[in-house]
């Protein structure tokens, strides 16, 4: 019998006792007050000034200090050991939640988001022959930590899984919103994902906003500050104006001023991310297709909303047509660096650095493909120097016939 058991049993006989010792004092009572009852109440005896003061009040006061010892050690001890006792029940039940949701994990999200949950690929809701990458969860917790948009990162794993991301190959999944999750289900898948974080997984944060794509709060009202105010110049229309400029408006303004009117507001003004993520190697995470995608049909989350430029439920009325949006397409591939920064790749999916057709590479196929540009260019500029000779002689040719 462990400890707990044994102050359960010495409680239990020790109630025993004192309800047994005040079930006999009271039949001892009861007793006298039947022989008293015999006589008229006016010739009963009652209790003397002797047996009051000493008797029957130092019994009830006896009585009162062995309930009060009673309970002023015992409820202590009780409570310590209910305490530890609670705790290691909800150990218990974690551990039990977190191994249910390995189950849940393992045969619903470790398709796209990798068994290790260190990210992977699903199929591309606007592309047939293209993947998208699907985020690596064993890090979430260090990418949510100072998010302006999430202030508790179980809340938001909870609301993806239950309501899934319109516009994206996440699922739904809880059952008030036709998903197959019970709530405890989705708990259990929540437990799961945060047990399994990798400690140390953030690097040092480099304190240069233009590095991190972090830009603080002065830095936004001067980029708000600086942008022009007639709505014909920065793209800003409303759903009135969208409305009666027709389904389709197309635009004449550039990539760049589309881009600085609807997009640099939440993912900054050279894409470094601001309220919204950050565009630095997007181009490599997604091909065209699922871009205009994007652009079109938007990404709905209820904490950050991407907004639909054509179908969808942001705007009554299409805004741009799919010119426009090409031409954001064009210049996302402008702002794009030559190399992708470091800290740009920290939260990357693995494997997506390659481009949408991303995929593990087996070591060595970089430097491949490098000797295979080089013979590539090598052939370009033989075929270069051949088209050059041959207009040469074809010159020549038709100046001896000239002359």
């Amino acid at each position: 019998m462990n400890d707990a058991g044994l102050l359960i049993a010495i409680l239990v006989i020790a109630v025993l006792v004192a309800t047994g010792l005040l079930w006999y004092g009271a039949g001892r009572s009861r007793r006298r007050s039947q022989r008293a009852q015999e006589l008229p109440p006016a010739m009963r005896p009652a209790y003397s000034d002797e047996q009051l003061e000493k008797g029957v009040l130092e019994r009830w006061m006896g009585w009162g200090f062995v309930l009060s010892a009673f309970f002023a050690i015992g409820l202590p001890v009780y409570w310590a050991f209910e305490t530890q006792r609670i705790q290691t029940e909800e150990q218990e039940r974690y551990v039990h939640s977190v191994a249910e949701g390995e189950q849940l994990y393992v045969d619903n999200c470790a398709e796209c988001h990798g068994s290790e949950l260190g990210g992977g690929a699903a199929p591309s809701p606007y592309d047939a022959e293209e993947t998208w990458p699907a985020p690596a969860l064993n890090n979430i917790v260090q990418r949510y930590e100072e998010n302006e948009n999430v202030d508790d990162v179980r809340d938001h794993i909870t609301l993806t899984l239950e309501r899934g991301i319109q516009g994206t190959p996440m699922p739904v999944y809880g059952v008030a919103y036709e998903g197959p999750f019970t709530d405890q289900e989705i708990q259990h898948v929540a437990d799961y994902i945060l047990a399994r974080q990798e400690a140390g997984a953030a690097a040092e944060e480099p304190e240069d906003p233009d590095e991190n794509g972090e830009a603080d709060e002065d830095e936004a009202d001067e980029d708000e500050a600086d942008e022009p105010e007639d709505p014909d110049e920065n793209g800003e229309n409303d759903e009135a104006a969208s409305a009666a400029d027709g389904p389709l408006q197309v635009s004449d303004q550039t990539g760049e001023e589309l881009y600085a009117a609807n997009c640099a507001q939440c993912h900054g003004d050279e894409g470094q991310g601001r309220v919204g993520p950050s565009l630095v190697g997007v181009t490599e995470r997604h091909g065209e297709e699922t871009l205009m995608g994007i652009l079109r049909q938007g990404i709905y989350q209820p904490w950050t909303p991407m907004p639909a430029f054509q179908q969808g439920w942001y705007y009554q009325d299409a805004r741009y047509d799919d010119d426009a949006l090409e031409r954001i397409v064009d210049y996302l591939h402008d702002l794009q660096p030559d190399e992708i920064p470091e800290d740009f790749e920290r939260w990357q999916t693995p494997g997506v650095e390659h481009g949408p057709d991303f995929g593990p590479r087996p070591p060595g196929d970089e430097d491949d493909e490098d000797d295979e540009d080089d013979e590539d260019e090598d052939a370009d500029e033989d075929d270069g120097d051949d088209e050059d000779d041959g207009d040469g002689v074809a010159r020549n040719a038709r100046s001896d016939g000239g002359r």
